[in-house]
C-alpha cells in the first residue's frame, strides 16, 4: 500500500486495523480513501472509505457514514462473490484495482443513477434500528399519515411494529412482553426520490414542502408519543415497484421537545444529517413468499380452517410445520398436560411442563407470527366435536390410546357430516409412518377401520410387543421411538397435508420409511422396504 502512495494513519493503540490514506483527483477535486486492514486479513477484505461527503447519494455502492472511520463506506466486493485468497498480496492488488475501476467510472460519469435504487437499502440504512411494518395496512394511504405504532419491550431490546393492536397484543402475552402505543409519520414521497434523495434536515424539509405537506406536519408538533422515525415510500424508478424505507431522528426528548418535529423544523439544524433505517415488511404475503416457493403464499391464501386433534410429539410440530407454510387459522384440541417424559421428542420444552398441552403449544406458536388466529381448547375431543364441523380439514394425531374417538371423527368425514380427516401415525420406534386421507368418496358400508390399519402396517404384532414400554400405573404403556425418525416422517405428512389443502389431486395413503435396517426381523412376509423412501397409493 506504501507503494500505491498510501500513508499510515492508524493509531498508535490500535492493535485490530491498519489504517491508510490516499487522495485521488476525481472531477478536478480532491477525494481522500481510507483503507482498513482488518487483523484477519486476508479472511476479511480491505475495505475503503470516503470523507467526502458530496459522493453519498450520488453514487451507487457508498454506504452509511461510519461514526468509527469518520467516513463513508464503499462497497466494492459483494459477499457471495468473494474468494479465498492464499496470496495476500493478490487480494491486496485486485482490491486496489476494484477501487480504481470504481473511481474511473465516477469520473467519467459511467454510473446510472437508478444503480442506487437497485441497492437502496444496503446504503440508505445505518445499524441504528429498524421499522417492522405491515404493508396490507398502509397500502390504503397515498399520502401523509399519523398512524399507530407500538413500542415492544424484549429482554434486550424494542422494536418498532406498525400492526393491528390485537395481534401485538397476543404476541406480547405469549412472550410475556410489554408494549406501549405511540405513533409514527408516514409519508409517501411518490417519484420526488428520483432526483431529490435528501441527506440533511433541510433536504428533507424542502422535499416535504414541495409535496405540500408542510401544515400537515406542523399540526402533529404538539402530539404526545410520535416515536422519532418517519416511515416513507417512493416509487423506484422505471418500475411499478413500491418500496419502503424510513429515517431516524437523533433527538432526545425533553421538557421542552414534545416530539422530533420542532428540532427538525429549527432552522439551526438545516444541515444535520439523516439517519436512514430499514423498514421490514412483515405481513404474511412478504413473509410466506421469503419463505419459499409461491406454495406458502398460495396456502396461505386459501385460508382454511384446520383442526388438529391430539398435541402430542405428532400434534404439535404438526402445527408449527403448517404455522410455518402458510396455514394460520388453527384449532388445537387436547385435555393433556405436557409431561417431563415427553421433552425429549416433544416440540415444546421444559417452559411448558404440566401445562395443557393445547393450551402451551398455542403461546408457543403465537411468538411465530403476529398475524395468525389459533384457538386452543382444553377438552376432550368428544365433548367438542361441534367444533370440527366448522373446519375445512381435521388431522387426527392421537396415538393408540383413542382408536375409537378417531374412528368416529373418520366416519363422519366418510359420511358427510365433517370435512376430510387425514390421520398420521407411527409403527414402532417411529421407523414407518403413515398418513391417511378420509374423506366422502370412501363407502362407508365397505369401510373397516380396524382391518385397513393392519393391512396397510409394515411390522409384525411382534415388533409392539417388543418395543412397548410400561411405567407403574394403569394405562402407562408408551412407545419409545427415534426423534430423526419422526421428523422425516412429520415433513412426509406436512407435504400430504398442504397439497390436499391447495386442491391437489393425491394418494390417499403416504407412507414413509425411516431407520429400517434394526427391524427386517419384523417385517411381514412378503415385504422388502428401503430406508428414506416415500411410498404413496391409495387404499
Amino acid at each position: 500500500m506504501e507503494e500505491l502512495n498510501f500513508i499510515d494513519t492508524s493509531k498508535s493503540d490500535s492493535k485490530d486495523l491498519l489504517l491508510m490514506s490516499k487522495f485521488f483527483i476525481i472531477n478536478k477535486s480532491s477525494v481522500e480513501i481510507i483503507t482498513e486492514i482488518s487483523h484477519n486479513f486476508p479472511l476479511k477484505y480491505p475495505k475503503f472509505y470516503t470523507t467526502n461527503k458530496s459522493m453519498f447519494l450520488r453514487y451507487p455502492h457508498i454506504e452509511q457514514f461510519n461514526d468509527r472511520i469518520n467516513a463513508y463506506g464503499i462497497c466494492l466486493n459483494a459477499e457471495e462473490d468473494k474468494l479465498y485468497y492464499e496470496n495476500p498480496y493478490d487480494l491486496l492488488c485486485d482490491s486496489y484495482n476494484r477501487l480504481e475501476e470504481f473511481l474511473s467510472k465516477i469520473e467519467n460519469n459511467e454510473f446510472d443513477k437508478n444503480e442506487i435504487f437497485d441497492e437502496f437499502d444496503s446504503y440508505w440504512c445505518s445499524a441504528r434500528g429498524k421499522i417492522h411494518y405491515n404493508k396490507d395496512l398502509i397500502t390504503k394511504y397515498k399520502s401523509f399519515k399519523l398512524l399507530d405504532a407500538y413500542i415492544v419491550k424484549t429482554k434486550i431490546q424494542e422494536l418498532l411494529f406498525i400492526e393491528e393492536e390485537k395481534f401485538i397484543k397476543q404476541f406480547c402475552k405469549s412472550a410475556n412482553y410489554e408494549y406501549s402505543k405511540n405513533k409514527i409519520l408516514y409519508i409517501n414521497f411518490e417519484k420526488e426520490l428520483e432526483n431529490n434523495i435528501p441527506k440533511t434536515y433541510d433536504d428533507l424539509k424542502n422535499l416535504i414542502i414541495k409535496l405540500g405537506y408542510l401544515s400537515n406536519l406542523q399540526k402533529i408538533k404538539k402530539i404526545k408519543n410520535v416515536v422519532h422515525a418517519i416511515l416513507f415510500s417512493f416509487n423506484i424508478p422505471n418500475t411499478k415497484e413500491i418500496h419502503y424505507a424510513g429515517i431516524y431522528f437523533n433527538e432526545k426528548k425533553s421538557t421542552h421537545v414534545m416530539n422530533f418535529i420542532n428540532p427538525f423544523l429549527n432552522k439551526e439544524n438545516a444541515n444535520k444529517e439523516i439517519y436512514g433505517i430499514l423498514a421490514m415488511d412483515i405481513s404474511n404475503s412478504r413473509l410466506y413468499k421469503r419463505g419459499g416457493t409461491l406454495m406458502n403464499v398460495n396456502v396461505n391464501k386459501k385460508g382454511k380452517k384446520i383442526a388438529i386433534v391430539g398435541c402430542g410429539s405428532v400434534g404439535s410440530s404438526l402445527a408449527h410445520k403448517l404455522i410455518k407454510i402458510g396455514c394460520t387459522n388453527i384449532v388445537l384440541i387436547d385435555p393433556e398436560t405436557l409431561s417431563s417424559n415427553n421433552i425429549a421428542r416433544h416440540l415444546l420444552g421444559m417452559e411448558y411442563l404440566e401445562q395443557n398441552k393445547a393450551l402451551a403449544l398455542k403461546t408457543y406458536l403465537e411468538k411465530q407470527f403476529l398475524d395468525i388466529n389459533i384457538n386452543a381448547i382444553d377438552d376432550y375431543v368428544e365433548n367438542q366435536f361441534e367444533k370440527l364441523t366448522e373446519c375445512d380439514l381435521i388431522i387426527t394425531a392421537l396415538g393408540s390410546d383413542a382408536n375409537h374417538i378417531e374412528e368416529k371423527i373418520i366416519r363422519d368425514a366418510i359420511n358427510g357430516n365433517v370435512k376430510a380427516v387425514i390421520s398420521c401415525w407411527f409403527e414402532a420406534t417411529a421407523s414407518i409412518g403413515h398418513s391417511l386421507l378420509f374423506d366422502d368418496s370412501i363407502n362407508s358400508e365397505e369401510f373397516n377401520m380396524n382391518s385397513l390399519f393392519k393391512e396397510i402396517t409394515f411390522l409384525d404384532g411382534k415388533a409392539t410387543l417388543e418395543f412397548v414400554k410400561s411405567d407403574v400405573g394403569c394405562n402407562s404403556n408408551y412407545m419409545p421411538y427415534t426423534y430423526l425418525n419422526a421428523n422425516l416422517h412429520l415433513n412426509h405428512f406436512a407435504n400430504m397435508i398442504v397439497k390436499y389443502l391447495l386442491d391437489e389431486k393425491i394418494e390417499t395413503h403416504w407412507t414413509s420409511i425411516g431407520e429400517i435396517e434394526n427391524l427386517n426381523k419384523y417385517l411381514k412376509d412378503g415385504y422388502s422396504i428401503n430406508e428414506n423412501t416415500l411410498i404413496k397409493r391409495n387404499f
